[in-house]
């Protein structure tokens, strides 16, 4: 559109109008439509501005509340769904799940008392309806954490049945060998902790290099470092140790136990 004159904008102090508008929305969006302001000379199109507008400054008057709580900007995670092969993580289907229960929310508050009550604000929904389908979708596969639960697939269920059964295993087997450990002397104070994500046991330094502790490392992920006791246990048992540097004071440091480096020194050891 040209103005005329070519200040006119400016003359008027549009820009500073526009900013102030800025200052008082409270999402991306708005901010965006007030930058894109402009304007205009239709009748229709003004009025219908300047009502909602006015109707919605009366509920501010009035603390009437409109549900219009969700304020996070994802344009683009909804561009993503129109893309093939996109793919969203939880947390995104979580924002869309919000936004989904903020539209429910604005329907119900457009009551038959209010439509009649502020017909410039139900235009705004006008030829728009809500998907319900939208949050039982993302319920049947996520959690309210954003974690896919384990029905969503049979094989999904399976797996996580096999996780669990296996933790259970090494947790039972940690805790006998920990009890071991504890009755011979071995365990510091802190008896077990977490390094780098993993379940360790805390043992003095003066017994990490003794002749009847062999301490092998293992690639597999869900395996524990093995330890040999031939003089407590007569059989393989497996679990992750940490040498306490200190003089069994409390815990400073926490290290690896260290790796031997051939086969012929741990069986010497044995």
């Amino acid at each position: 559109m040209k103005y005329f004159p070519d200040s006119a904008l400016v003359q008027l102090e549009f820009d500073k109008i526009k900013l102030l508008v800025q200052a008082h929305c409270g999402t991306e969006y708005a901010r965006l439509k007030s930058e894109n302001l402009r304007i205009h000379t239709a009748r229709e199109f003004i009025e219908l501005d300047l009502q909602q507008s006015h109707e919605f400054k009366l509920l501010l008057e009035q603390s009437q509340y409109f549900p219009n709580d969700f304020t996070q900007n994802i344009a683009r995670d909804l561009k993503l769904l129109s893309i093939p092969g996109a793919q969203l993580n939880g947390e995104q289907f979580l924002q869309i799940r919000s936004l989904a229960e903020n539209i429910k929310n604005i329907f119900h508050w457009f009551d038959n008392e209010r439509r009649i009550a502020y017909p410039g604000l139900t235009k705004v929904i006008a030829n728009t309806y809500y998907e319900k389908k939208i949050r039982e979708w993302i319920d049947e596969i996520l959690d309210e954490k954003g974690i896919v639960l384990d029905k969503a697939s049979d094989a999904l269920a399976d797996i996580r049945h096999s996780l669990s059964k296996k933790r259970n295993e090494l947790r039972r087997l940690f805790d006998r060998i920990l009890s071991k450990l504890n009755k011979a002397g071995f365990v510091a104070d802190i008896e077990e902790a977490f390094l780098n994500g993993r379940r360790v046991v805390a043992i003095f330094a003066e017994h990490k290099r003794q002749n009847w502790i062999r301490v092998a490392r293992t690639t597999s992920p869900l395996s524990l470092r093995s330890l040999h006791f031939p003089n407590f246990i007569r059989r393989k048992i497996t679990i992750r140790t940490i040498t306490i540097i200190t003089d069994r004071s409390p815990i400073a440091h926490l290290l690896s136990a260290p790796r031997l480096k051939n086969s012929k020194r741990s069986s010497k050891t044995n």
